[in-house]
């Protein structure tokens, strides 16, 4: 973490313009893939459901998955449903934050970026599918007439819970572990002279950065 932030200090102005240009690069991605990313989301929330939650179907509406429950029946006798949204992809930019801070990293080759993000991405979805699960179970504690039994509580603070993770904790410290660690191992393979250029790119002597 110490040669991290010393990395990060050394070529702070060219690491936020890598940042800043891969992030809009990154976000017109996302912005483009998000529908298949929230229909692969719907599809393993529906593989669940007749466990997790069952009578309810998980449908796409472009970027945002809902929920369409069923809640009665209707003055006209016919039965009635509830669409609820659980997730939308325009709220949901960690995932493009965490690949735009590894991309612009400073000191790592290319294989060993696009690993990272990989591992770091994958982590995300998992927490954004778990976060899905979640908001599933609150949200029908909401339906008209619904007991909302003694796990309701317990429901709404995890939703809470992920909220907060998912917007800002879990980028902040994917970051921190991949890169961190990435750093150590990258020090500890190859030692570098002192007057050699700084093997994190830099343009400084490793003795005035990283070997400070």
């Amino acid at each position: 973490m110490i040669e991290l932030a010393r990395r990060l200090r050394a070529d702070a102005r060219g690491f936020a313009l890598r940042f800043v240009g891969w992030f809009a690069c990154l976000a017109l991605l996302w912005a483009l893939l998000s529908p298949v990313y929230a229909a692969v989301l719907a599809g393993v929330a529906q593989a669940t459901a007749p466990v997790l939650d069952p009578g309810t179907r998980y449908e796409t509406e472009g970027p945002k998955v809902v929920a369409v429950r069923p809640f009665g029946v209707g003055a006209d006798g016919r039965a009635r449903s509830a669409r609820q949204g659980l997730w939308s992809a325009a709220v949901t930019w960690n995932t493009t934050f965490l690949a735009a801070a590894l991309l612009a990293t400073p000191g790592w080759s290319w294989q060993r970026r696009w690993r990272a993000v990989a591992i770091g991405a994958g982590a995300l979805a998992a927490l954004h599918l778990t976060h899905l699960l979640v908001n599933a179970g609150f949200t029908r504690t909401r339906l008209p007439g619904a007991d909302p039994g003694s796990g309701a509580l317990i429901l709404e603070w995890l939703n809470g819970f992920f909220d907060i993770v998912l917007a800002t904790v879990a980028p902040i410290v994917l970051y921190a572990m991949l890169a961190g660690g990435r750093a150590g191992q990258a020090r500890a393979a190859a030692p570098v002279e002192r007057n050699a250029p700084c093997p994190c790119g830099s343009g400084l002597k490793y003795k005035r950065c990283c070997g400070a």
